[in-house]
């Protein structure tokens, strides 16, 4: 009796983890990217970020975010530069202005080589810049060469036109003043700057503006220091020497594509097209999905952007979806932007093969089990939730059917002898 007992819990555990088993289908590997056209604003970006969230937790496909990511900060080389003026104070003091003044010149070219990692993750950026130009020019000066603590200066002026005179050596005085007057008189201007591709953040004198294209306002004459970001592109440095002009000042920062962007960007031309071409399937390959997932935000205005979803599929070669919707990015909520996801999705087949997508089969006819039926297919999807209704319900068979067994066997009569009662049992 007992064995028998052990079967059947065996065999009905095993029909439960058989149900989860059954209900965890595998999900097809899926990747992709966002391409932008027209004047991004942070809505647009957290847009952005909210669909690629979305895409993230899809019960429909198991989402692998391409490898966009930015170079590492180089911290170390920055934080040289402190032991380096340090160095070059004490040479100062000793009267070795030309030794100093080769540790300043080392110090400033790691700054120049670091512009990325000043704007991106250095507090007071600015001051560690000013700070080795300051002391460039008096060395500079005591070293006897008078245009060249002259141009480093104006770069100083371009950076902070205000800056007073304290910290700096009264020899360098009359120098400074007059120079600081004549880079007064040049005036301010305004400096447009773009991005292509657009939606870059922009840093001007390591303080960021927004994404492009940015309007900074009352910039003065001199060196500016402009840095474009955009994940899977290459940081771009530009130091143009700005003229100030009533008409103001237009700028662009062209980035350099990544290995992923580069890998993607032919198959953008290729999204209308019912079948995969050859830059689709090229893009597949590289990210190794079954699933690619492109969104096309086309930007019309601050309050309209046009999406345009498409999904290919690299084992059947086949265009799965094209999904069209215009949002408004200030006021899209996250709910809408899953809906959006899901009808990339809706109908249609993930596995790979051909024909219409199947569907679970109802009861046929009225009645109370077509009703329930009914009632659990509506069921929103939810991820894991078929997974824990599979496993719920191998749990609850199997408890029943073990206390079934149980109360028919032997123990049975041991317990009606000990408790005296038959109520207990239902008799």
């Amino acid at each position: 009796m007992q064995n028998l007992r052990f079967c059947i819990c065996l065999g009905i555990i095993s029909m439960g983890f058989g149900s989860v088993a059954r209900a965890a289908e595998p999900k097809p590997s899926a990747s992709g990217m966002v391409f932008m056209d027209g004047a991004v604003s942070e809505p647009v970006l957290t847009l952005q970020q909210s669909l690629l969230g979305a895409l993230g937790y899809s019960p429909a496909i198991a989402w692998k975010s391409p490898d966009l990511s930015l170079p590492t900060p180089n911290i170390a080389d920055v934080d040289k530069t402190k032991d380096l003026v340090e160095k070059a104070r004490q040479l100062g003091q000793e009267g070795e202005v030309e030794k100093g003044l080769a540790e300043l010149q080392q110090a400033l070219k790691l700054l120049d080589d670091n512009i990325f990692t000043l704007c991106t993750v250095t507090p007071k950026a600015i001051g560690k810049y000013i700070n080795v130009l300051r002391r460039l020019s008096v060395f500079l000066w005591f070293n006897n060469d008078a245009a060249g603590a002259e141009a480093v200066l104006n770069r100083l002026f371009a950076l902070h036109p205000a800056i007073e005179f304290k910290k700096f050596t009264k020899e360098l005085k009359p120098l400074f003043t007059k120079l600081q007057k004549a880079h007064g008189e040049l005036g301010l201007t305004t400096v447009t700057v773009t991005t292509d591709p657009p939606g870059a953040k922009v840093y001007y004198n390591f303080e960021l503006q927004g994404p492009g294209p940015v309007k900074i306002e009352e910039v003065p004459a001199g060196e500016a220091i402009l840095l474009a970001v955009l994940p899977g592109y290459e940081p771009r440095v530009e130091r143009p020497q700005v003229t100030p002009t009533e008409a103001g000042v237009t700028l662009t920062l062209n980035l350099t594509p990544g290995k992923v962007i580069t890998a993607l960007a032919p198959a953008r031309a290729e999204l209308g097209l019912t079948t995969a071409g050859p830059g689709v399937l090229a893009a597949a390959d590289f990210l190794s999905v079954d699933v690619l997932v492109f969104v096309t935000f086309d930007i019309k205005g601050p309050r309209e952007v046009a999406l345009t979803g498409t999904v290919f599929d690299r084992r059947s070669k086949l265009r799965l979806s094209e999904v069209k919707k215009t949002v408004d990015p200030q006021n899209v909520t996250p709910d809408q932007v899953k809906a959006y996801v899901a009808s990339l999705f809706d109908g249609v087949r993930l596995d790979g093969k051909l024909g219409p997508k199947p569907r679970p089969k109802a009861p046929e006819g009225p009645g109370f089990m077509a009703g329930v039926w009914g009632s659990i297919s509506s069921l929103p999807q939810k991820k894991y939730f078929w997974h824990t209704m599979g496993g719920v319900a191998g749990a609850v068979i199997v408890g029943a059917i073990v206390t079934a067994v149980l109360l028919s066997g032997e123990n049975t009569d041991e317990f009606r002898r000990t408790t005296g009662s038959k109520l207990v049992l239902g008799y």
